[in-house]
């Protein structure tokens, strides 16, 4: 082949002008010809590569085999993240847990059904059927598991793994998971992607320092009790030899997330026979939400597995925990971070942060008083079922000897979000983070960055609920006020804007993944 002037460039040029590109056109230009291939390999094109995006699709996993196993560029992948994919234009429903599915239907009963109670266009339902086809025929034949075993053989180790998802339309947009109506089928594919992932990682040894299990997906989350059924035949797969080797963990749990056969009888009563008996495919039915009477909490194995979890890797030195809300009553809930005080000691742990979980003053206190090594630590929408907060903020002054960095953010009671002292007028820092109630605004998150603000400061905040602040805010001005000016300032006060955003912020976060309006 005649060469160009492009093949007398300098390695030090082509990698410039490989700085300047999109990872799309970077590829394209090596796919040109041998000697551009190799000029535009450089530093640039291998940071691209170090880092890969990988879903259950066969066409997906296939190409990551085929990059794993290069002899050149499978070395340099240094981080995975594997995509647990939804299809259609909206969220969608399933009717079935993985672990509990009976064989399904074959495709072509699957199709048989009137396209049109599904909400969509005749392309995009043949589209999402299809791919749905595809990624259900993958699940049956193991064939996901395989390929994705293959790669991480090649591999052999990686710097970090991460889980995340997505939504993926006709037009080949991806989307967040975190609009809809309808977010149980989210949560059966992370479930799916995490069995996936963790048993591939287990059968090949592959060896990773950090993993992020859906910590930064909003809206997505492993199911306790799941991750309780998951974890023996993943430690029978040699998942227990891969935990030592851990350092850092990042892990979004929820509780209990179950389908019932009788509340799908009762829910899909008027639907067509083949949508309501089919397992996997979506419907944009809205009339009834199948996920909003789906749930339960209630079973003795539901709270086990995270501390299970976290007691095979006992050499953590950083740790996030994130809990999202299901729907139903919460009486349960604090279980979870029960059973991880109680069960699990990380001797090397050094960073926490715990968000979004349901803590008792007996259990943040075990847990602390375990790991009183902690340097880090953050304590984000935590919800204190029995207890004082203000014994807990005098705990962490005076008990914890080596933390040195702490915040402290959006904490509650069982009906409350608490305030943590009054805001300075002159701060800007403090008034981004307060709240107002009429002429006060008080503190919701404070951020302690030396052991001396630690010992000094955090004993002598004073937590509020958020009533109480109303309350004392109507007090304050109540000798400048008529009753019926005190009823309407009560009244605006609860109706605070600045509580009903921080509510909104705190439900997209944390649940529950059904759509609601603040109370």
């Amino acid at each position: 082949m005649t060469s160009t002037a492009l093949d007398a460039l300098p390695l030090e040029i082509c990698d410039d002008i490989a700085s300047r590109l999109s990872a799309h056109d970077v590829t394209n230009v090596r796919l040109t010809s041998r000697s551009l291939s190799s000029l535009f390999a450089g530093p640039t094109f291998k940071s691209l590569v170090s880092h890969q995006t990988v879903d259950l699709t066969q066409p997906s996993l296939e190409s990551f085999c085929a990059l794993a196993a290069h002899p050149t560029f499978g070395s340099v992948v240094r981080s995975v993240t594997v995509v647990a994919k939804v299809y259609g234009p909206a969220t969608f429903r399933t009717t079935s847990n993985p672990y509990r599915e009976t064989q399904p239907q074959s495709i072509a009963e699957r199709q048989s059904y009137n396209r049109d109670t599904l909400g969509m266009t005749q392309d995009e339902s043949d589209w999402t059927i299809d791919q749905l086809s595809k990624q259900l025929n993958m699940r049956l034949t193991g064939s996901d598991r395989e390929l994705l075993t293959k790669a991480f053989h090649s591999l052999g180790q990686i710097d970090s793994l991460t889980l995340a998802a997505s939504r993926s339309i006709r037009t080949g947009e991806l989307l967040p998971v975190s609009h809809g109506d309808n977010w149980h089928p989210i949560w059966i594919q992370a479930t799916h992607t995490f069995t996936i992932t963790m048993t591939a990682m287990a059968h090949t040894s592959l060896r990773v320092s950090k993993l992020d299990i859906y910590a930064t997906v909003q809206r997505c989350s492993l199911p306790v009790c799941d991750l309780t059924l998951a974890l023996p035949s993943l430690i029978a797969g040699g998942f227990d030899l891969l935990g030592p080797l851990l350092e850092e963990l990042s892990l979004s749990a929820s509780t209990w997330v179950q389908t019932y056969s009788s509340d799908l009888a009762a829910a899909t009563a008027n639907y067509p026979s083949a949508v309501r008996d089919d397992p996997i495919l979506p419907q944009s039915i809205t009339s009834v939400s199948i996920s909003r009477c789906c749930t339960s909490q209630s079973l003795p194995d539901n709270y086990l597995g995270l501390a299970r979890l976290l007691q095979h890797m006992p050499f953590l030195t950083s740790l996030d925990l994130h809990m999202y809300k299901t729907v139903g009553p919460v009486s349960e809930y604090p279980k979870v971070f029960a059973e991880i005080a109680e069960l699990v000691f990380l001797p090397r742990l050094r960073s926490c942060k715990l968000r979004g979980l349901y803590i008792s003053y007996d259990s943040i206190t075990q847990f602390l008083n375990k790991h009183a090594g902690l340097e880090h630590l953050e304590l984000r929408s935590l919800h204190l079922w029995t207890g004082d907060w203000a014994q807990v903020l005098f705990y962490l002054s005076q008990q914890m000897p080596k933390l040195n960095y702490l915040v402290l953010s959006l904490l509650e009671d069982m009906s409350q979000l608490w305030t943590l002292r009054d805001a300075e007028a002159g701060s800007p820092e403090e008034l981004e983070r307060s709240v107002s109630f009429g002429e006060q605004r008080r503190v919701h998150t404070a951020i302690f960055s030396t052991r001396h603000e630690i010992v000094d400061e955090v004993g002598l905040l004073t937590p509020r609920s958020t009533r109480d602040s109303i309350v004392h805010e109507i007090i304050h001005r109540a000798g400048l006020l008529t009753p019926r000016e005190v009823a309407r300032a009560q009244r605006r006060y609860v109706h605070n804007p600045d509580l009903w955003r921080l509510r909104n912020e705190e439900r997209a976060e944390y649940g529950p993944p059904i759509k609601t309006t603040p109370s």
